[in-house]
């Protein structure tokens, strides 16, 4: 078989295009909404796992009062 050899456009390097500035903002705002994205997401499940705890304190003291009420009824 016979390779030919790669022309001159295909062997030398690609040269990038600088980023415009519209570029660049469109970039920095997709950056800052996913950040914004991961920090409400994160502060939504710290709320649910607040509001858990919170459920779970107030049918411990709604229990307790109960017992209260069975004790003091006892004596």
């Amino acid at each position: 078989m016979t390779q030919t050899p790669p022309s001159d456009a295909a062997a030398r390097p690609r040269q990038l295009k600088p980023l415009s500035s519209t570029q660049v903002m469109f970039a920095v705002i997709l950056a800052v909404g996913l950040m914004l994205a991961v920090n409400f997401s994160s502060r939504i499940v710290a709320d649910r796992s607040l509001r858990d705890v919170q459920q779970n304190v107030l049918t411990e003291i709604e229990l307790l009062k109960q017992e209260q009420a069975d004790l003091l009824q006892r004596f």
